[in-house]
């Protein structure tokens, strides 16, 4: 009977140093005071300092829709902590703890202390159309390349959108502008067509100027016609009437009246 006494009152006691075993650790991460509480201000995750002293860091750990996300050590002396570029880069439901924790251990630590859930909304996501690079020509801009979003309307550097072009010129470079050649005869002018003459630009040779050259035919004609239309008229004499005068003596000697056949003699 005794034996059997002794043995329970030694299971009750190993049983007893078991339970203290494992509360010790409790005991002494509850000796590490935690923050006041946990609050989020826009995209920073801010806590009210432990009343402890010699914090040595928090221990913060950002859940995003309920899955561990990320953890990061701030130094004791501070109480808030920017995760803007998390949420920026991949919005949804956001919750963090943050627990003090004094030494080199973590396993001096406080309990952890929840902020409430917040949703940051969903951002615009820009749907891109790439508008390709090409060099300038003599007429028309180049471009260096960019994207435009064909939802919102706005430019971007890159795919990603992360360098917006708000000034549209900065996406192109100046037109080239025509270097023409010299003047070339391709045809010379005959009497009866007319030649060519053409200059091509260095930049582009399919840029091509032409100019007609006069056929030599046209020009004959036109000239004997400004000088037929110039030529003097042959002054003739001008035809005037004799006044009414008396008609000046015949000159003509007068004819003798007398026959000149011998009189017939009467015997």
């Amino acid at each position: 009977m005794m034996k059997k006494t002794l043995r329970h009152s030694l299971t009750v006691a190993m049983a007893v140093l078991l339970l203290f075993s494992m509360l010790l650790p409790l005991t002494a991460q509850a000796a590490v005071a935690p923050p006041d509480n946990a609050y989020w201000s826009g995209k920073t995750a801010c806590w009210s300092p432990s009343p402890d002293d010699g914090i040595s860091y928090y221990i913060v750990e950002i859940y995003k829709d309920g899955d561990l996300f990320d953890a990061a050590y701030p130094a004791g002396w501070l109480t808030s902590l920017d995760v803007s570029g998390l949420i920026d880069s991949n919005p949804g439901t956001y919750q963090f703890r943050v627990a003090a924790a004094t030494g080199s251990d973590a396993s001096e630590k406080s309990s952890f202390v929840y902020s409430e859930p917040y949703t940051f909304g969903e951002e615009h996501k820009h749907v891109m159309v790439h508008v390709p690079f090409h060099y300038p020509t003599c007429t028309e801009k180049g471009c260096k390349g960019y994207y435009v979003c064909s939802d919102c309307g706005k430019w971007f550097m890159d795919a990603s959108g992360n360098t917006e072009i708000t000034d549209h010129d900065d996406a192109f470079t100046d037109a080239l502008g025509h270097n023409w050649g010299e003047w070339k005869t391709v045809k010379e002018a005959t009497e009866t067509e007319d030649g060519k003459m053409e200059r091509v630009c260095s930049n582009d040779s399919d840029h091509v100027e032409t100019k007609v050259i006069p056929k030599t035919g046209s020009k004959t004609e036109s000239t004997t016609a400004k000088q037929a239309e110039t030529k003097p008229t042959e002054k003739k004499p001008a035809a005037t009437t004799a006044p009414a005068t008396t008609a000046p003596a015949s000159t003509t000697k007068p004819t003798d009246n007398k026959s000149t056949t011998a009189p017939t003699l009467i015997a």
